[in-house]
């Protein structure tokens, strides 16, 4: 799904569902309707760390030492190091008015990981403090020079859980709409057929920002893991969902071919 003409994101969620298990309930299509929101609960920090040396090996010692007190910092924070690639160059030595220049460099690109309730300010300021000398997730081996870089954003630790979630939230409304007194056995009972959810407009860096497509287990069955893009947000505030679909709810039998009508018609 492409970007609008506003440069706003949207984000979609796919869910895709097998067949009824036998002896399942016989079960009718309703539609499926509602907003709902999901909230990063991480902030993220993102950078890099580098070293010029005489010999790789000595770079190699100097990152390793900056590593670990960056990891003591991180952790006493309430926050993860996550140490991501490491680049390696190499240039002939030159002189440079009356020094010469080192031949190898290394960067080690890093992200750290704090709830979403950090104080950015001092959490960054330290790690600056603590070497890391390249800014955002393009972090490399050219000094960052006057261009401003990205250094943060929010992140939805377990997105595959909080769209899982949402979705589980949208069927309990529709199985009160539906279903009434029997809300909770019907909501139980119920199976997704298919479902989409469009988010708000949203604006952020586009270099790491992009649209999804997600696919969740049927619901009500196990969730097995899914591999999905990561969503980052430039603010800690809930990202809104409009989520529509078809959901099967206990009542008259199972009608197959294509999804039908809240009255059961074509």
């Amino acid at each position: 799904m492409p970007w609008n003409k506003s440069g706003a994101l949207a984000l979609a969620l796919c869910v895709s569902c097998g067949a009824l298990r036998a002896g399942a309930p016989e079960l009718l299509p309703r539609p499926l309707s509602c907003s709902t929101s999901i909230t990063p609960d991480r902030f993220v920090v993102s950078g890099g760390i580098s070293a010029q040396s005489v010999g790789p090996k000595e770079g190699s010692e100097q990152i390793a030492r900056q590593l670990a007190a960056m990891r003591v910092f991180i952790t006493s924070k309430g926050g993860t190091l996550i140490v991501g690639e490491r680049l390696r160059a190499a240039r002939n030595p030159e002189r440079d008015g009356g020094s010469t220049k080192l031949p190898f460099i290394q960067v080690q690109r890093i992200e750290a990981e704090f709830p979403n309730d950090a104080e950015a300010d001092e959490l960054i300021e330290r790690m600056l403090k603590l070497g890391m000398d390249r800014y955002g997730k393009e972090a490399g081996l050219s000094e960052n020079g006057r261009e401003f870089k990205v250094l943060s954003a929010f992140r939805f630790a377990q997105l595959d859980q909080a769209l899982a979630g949402a979705l589980a939230s949208c069927v309990r409304q529709a199985a009160q709409r539906e279903c009434g007194a029997q809300a909770l056995a019907c909501a139980a009972q119920a199976r997704v057929v298919a479902a989409n959810a469009q988010s708000e407009a949203l604006s952020g860096s586009d270099s790491y920002m992009r649209s999804l497509t997600l696919r969740l287990p049927l619901y009500g069955e196990a969730q097995a893991p899914l591999q999905t893009d990561k969503v980052e947000l430039q603010s800690a505030h809930p990202l809104r969902l409009r989520i529509d679909g078809t959901v099967l709810f206990p009542g008259t039998p199972q009608r197959t071919g294509a999804p039908r009508g809240a009255d059961g018609e074509q």
